[in-house]
């Protein structure tokens, strides 16, 4: 198999999604051609979610969900607030 379709797997392979047969194909070429060893090997995994999934870490992907979630609730709110208060200052001073 051509080194060009080997690199093309590369991030089925390392998320953990490669069939079977796929993984054993690219296996069997790793074995032989140290130029795709070297870039399976330096190539670093660009998908962070996947990294939550394979480690089963599913509550710690949560609690970053939910932190990043309030924090854009508490921005919106605090908008609100500060472009309320504007607004009651402004009507306050035409009067």
């Amino acid at each position: 198999m051509s080194c060009d379709i080997i690199k093309d797997l590369y991030g089925i392979y390392k998320d953990g999604c490669a069939s079977n047969e796929s993984k054993e194909i690219i296996k069997h070429h790793l074995k032989h051609c140290e130029d795709c060893r070297r870039f399976y090997r330096d190539v670093p995994s660009k998908n962070k979610m996947t990294n939550y999934h394979l480690n089963g870490d599913y509550a710690l992907l949560a609690k970053r969900i939910k932190r990043r979630r309030t924090f854009i609730t508490a921005a919106i709110a605090s908008g609100f607030v500060i472009l309320s208060a504007w607004a009651i200052a402004e009507t306050l001073d035409k009067k």
